[in-house]
C-alpha cells in the first residue's frame, strides 16, 4: 500500500510556479503525492560509472536525513508520483542508489528506463547545497515521467540529433528531448525556490548563479531543437510554454538575486559554446 500525502492539483492562480512547467513535461494534473517513507535507500558500495566511493558507515544517518529533507523540498513543489497499475499512487522515485563523491562540487543523478523508479545519486556529503539535492530528484522525476510518456513516440523525429548545450555537440533527439524537459523542471524548482525561501542564498551563494545558468541553457536547447527542427507542432508549442512559465517565474525574484545580469552573462557563455562547435563542425566537414 503506498503512503500518500494530500492531493496535488494544477495550480489555478495566475501567478507562475514550478507545477506548470512539471505538468507540461507531462507530469499528471492531479495525483497523490509520493511521501517519503516510500523511498528505499541502498548505501552502495560503489558507484563505478560515477567515481563514487561508499558512504563512511558513520555518515548514514546524517545522508538519509539530507536526502530526506531534500525530497521534502522537492515534494512540497510537484507530487512525485504517478497513478501506476490498478489506479493507486506510486513514487517515480522508488530507490535511491547512494554513493560518496571526491570533491566538494561532485553532486550528480542518473537514472535508466531499464531501470523505473531507480535513481542513482552521488554528492560529497554532507551536502552545502540542499536546494541543489532537490532539484536533481525533480530532474529525475521528469526522466521517470518521460520514460513512460507515450509522447516519446510522437514528439520528435526519431531519426534525428540536435545541438546539446550540456554535451557540446550532437545528441539524439530523445536526448536533447528528456535534457530539455528535466532541465527545464530542475530550474523551475530553483527559481521558485530563490523565490520562496528568502535565506536561500545565505546558505548557498552559488544557487542563484546555479540557476541562471541552467535557465540559459534550457533557452539553447529549445533554440538547437527549432534550429534542427526535431519536434512536432503540439510539443513545440508546449516546448514554447515551458520557456515563456520560466520568465513569468523569474520575474518574480527580488532584485538583490541579480538574476537578469546572471543569464546575460550565461547566455552569452552558451551561445559561445555553440558558436565554436558550429565552426569546429563547418571545419570537420570541410576536411572530410
Amino acid at each position: 500500500m503506498i503512503a500518500v500525502d494530500c492531493c496535488a492539483e494544477r495550480n489555478s492562480s495566475t501567478k507562475p510556479d514550478i507545477a506548470s512547467v512539471y505538468f507540461l513535461a507531462g507530469g499528471p494534473v492531479a495525483v497523490p503525492r509520493a511521501s517519503f517513507p516510500q523511498v528505499n535507500f541502498e548505501l552502495c558500495e560503489s558507484l563505478i560509472d560515477f567515481g563514487s566511493m561508499p558512504v563512511a558507515p558513520e555518515m548514514r544517518d546524517a545522508v538519509i536525513r539530507q536526502c530526506r529533507e531534500a525530497y521534502n523540498h522537492a515534494l512540497a513543489s510537484v507530487p512525485m508520483s504517478f497513478v501506476g497499475r490498478h489506479g493507486r499512487a506510486a513514487p517515480l522515485i522508488s530507490s535511491l542508489q547512494i554513493g560518496q563523491g571526491a570533491k566538494i562540487e561532485d553532486m550528480m543523478t542518473g537514472s535508466s528506463v531499464n531501470a523505473p523508479g531507480r535513481v542513482i545519486v552521488s554528492a560529497k556529503w554532507p551536502t552545502l547545497h540542499p536546494y541543489r539535492l532537490a532539484s536533481l530528484f525533480v530532474h529525475e522525476a521528469v526522466h521517470q515521467i518521460l520514460y513512460r510518456d507515450a509522447r516519446q513516440k510522437t514528439a520528435f523525429s526519431v531519426q534525428s540529433s540536435a545541438y546539446s548545450p550540456w554535451r557540446f555537440g550532437l545528441r539524439p533527439a530523445i536526448m536533447v528531448w528528456h535534457a530539455y524537459w528535466t532541465f527545464a523542471a530542475q530550474t523551475a524548482f530553483l527559481i521558485e525556490m530563490l523565490a520562496r525561501d528568502g535565506g536561500a542564498c545565505r546558505h548557498d551563494a552559488g544557487l542563484a548563479a546555479f540557476a541562471a545558468e541552467l535557465h540559459a541553457r534550457v533557452e539553447l536547447c529549445r533554440e538547437s531543437m527549432q534550429i534542427f527542427d526535431i519536434l512536432d507542432k503540439d510539443e513545440s508549442l508546449r516546448a514554447d510554454a515551458a520557456i515563456s512559465a520560466l520568465v513569468d517565474l523569474s520575474a518574480l525574484l527580488p532584485a538583490e538575486y541579480g538574476y537578469g545580469g546572471l543569464m546575460e552573462r550565461y547566455a552569452a557563455q552558451v551561445q559561445s559554446d555553440l558558436e565554436d562547435w558550429m565552426q569546429r563542425a563547418t571545419i570537420h566537414e570541410h576536411s572530410a
